[in-house]
């Protein structure tokens, strides 16, 4: 199946709101590229998001 929507979120604080915010928006059709601030652990955050195949990390340098 081809992927029609694309979201860009950045995030720095609470992951289970970005748990919450991504199990909304999720149609099966999106794909997901989240920023998290890199001075931020991003373990929290991918451990929520592991078994998720349409969610990425992005990190700046």
């Amino acid at each position: 199946m081809m992927k029609t929507i694309a979201y860009m979120i950045t995030t720095y604080l609470s992951p289970e709101s970005l748990f919450h915010l991504i199990s909304a928006l999720d149609n099966n059709e999106a794909d997901f590229y989240v920023h998290i601030d890199r001075k931020k652990n991003i373990a929290p955050f991918m451990d929520l998001f592991s078994g998720k195949d349409n969610v990425f990390s992005c990190r700046m340098k």
